[in-house]
């Protein structure tokens, strides 16, 4: 049930990271992190849960790759290469 609760957080962190991209691009960096953070945690998450690790493996993915990209792009924007 605690991980349930935790996507449950993620989710509404999500919407405001969204908010928050769409809003200023000064907050692409954090959102950048936050999203490889959240990769990471449901990677955690699926391997604590057998039933649902082809799902969360899944999610753990696509927020890596939004998080390379947008990484990526705030990076290209700055001038600099990403870490």
């Amino acid at each position: 049930m605690p991980d349930a609760r935790s996507l449950g957080r993620m989710l509404v962190h999500l919407v405001n990271m969204h908010e928050a991209i769409c809003t200023s691009s000064e907050s692409h960096a954090n959102v950048a992190k936050r999203l490889g953070d959240f990769a990471l945690t449901t990677t955690r998450m699926a391997n604590r849960n057998p039933q649902a690790a082809t799902k969360l493996k899944r999610l753990s993915q696509v927020l890596d790759t939004a998080s390379s990209r947008l990484g990526a792009s705030t990076a290209a924007d700055a001038g600099t290469i990403p870490t």
